[in-house]
C-alpha cells in the first residue's frame, strides 16, 4: 500500500490490515509523512507489527 500521510492514514490502514491477518507491504517511496518525526515512528511501529517496508521499483 501507499498514500499520503504515512503517520496517519497509511499507518492506520496497514496496522488494521495486519490485525486482520493480511500480509502488508508499504511502498515507502510512494508515501509522505505529515511530520518527519511521526513518520519515522509510524514506520517503526509498522515494522514491529510485521509489515514489510520496501521501495517501489519500475518494471
Amino acid at each position: 500500500m501507499c498514500g499520503i500521510a504515512t503517520d496517519y492514514c497509511v499507518r492506520a490502514s496497514a496496522l488494521d490490515a495486519r490485525t486482520n491477518q493480511f500480509q502488508v507491504r508499504v511502498l515507502v517511496n510512494l508515501c509522505a509523512a505529515v511530520k518527519e518525526e511521526t513518520g519515522i515512528q509510524a514506520l517503526d511501529e509498522m515494522k514491529a507489527a510485521g509489515i514489510q517496508l520496501q521501495a517501489a521499483t519500475a518494471p
